[in-house]
């Protein structure tokens, strides 16, 4: 049997007795802001007995990025935001959505499992790369 995205993220999780959804209202651009409220609910989450979060979609971001996503620098913070939040999650395994610019120059909507404070696995999907390319257009037809 073949996985992909998700599924390998469920793959790599032990069995769990109790897991739990954030309902979390990110912010567009707020990094520090939504790395903070995606921890808070995950301790909140931890400390009820989840042994499992998983976030929206771009969560650490917000949703949707729209022009944000063709700023370099903008990716390049969001990885740094990503990374110390995963050394930060409080012993809980925490899926967090986030855009990420891979090696091949192509931007994605990207997930990974954070489990004890250090990136199990990270999934990355094309999907935001469209969004790019129709923003690009739509901010060339307004010039």
């Amino acid at each position: 049997m073949r996985l992909d995205g998700l599924d390998k993220i469920c793959a790599a999780l032990e069995p769990k007795k109790e897991q739990q959804g954030t309902g979390c209202n990110c912010t567009v651009g707020d990094l520090p802001g939504n790395s903070a409220r995606i921890l808070e609910y995950a301790e909140r989450a931890r400390a009820a007995g989840a042994d499992l979060v998983v976030t929206p979609e771009l969560s650490l971001c917000g949703y949707p990025p729209e022009d944000l996503l063709l700023r370099g620098s903008f990716l390049e913070d969001c990885r740094r935001s990503f990374e110390a939040l995963a050394r930060r999650a409080p012993g809980v395994d925490l899926v967090v959505g986030f855009p990420e610019q891979g090696a091949d120059g192509r931007r994605y909507n990207a997930a990974a499992l954070i489990r004890e404070g250090r990136i199990a696995y990270a999934f990355n999907n094309p999907t935001v790369d469209w969004l790019v390319e129709a923003v690009a257009r739509l901010e060339a037809d307004r010039s």
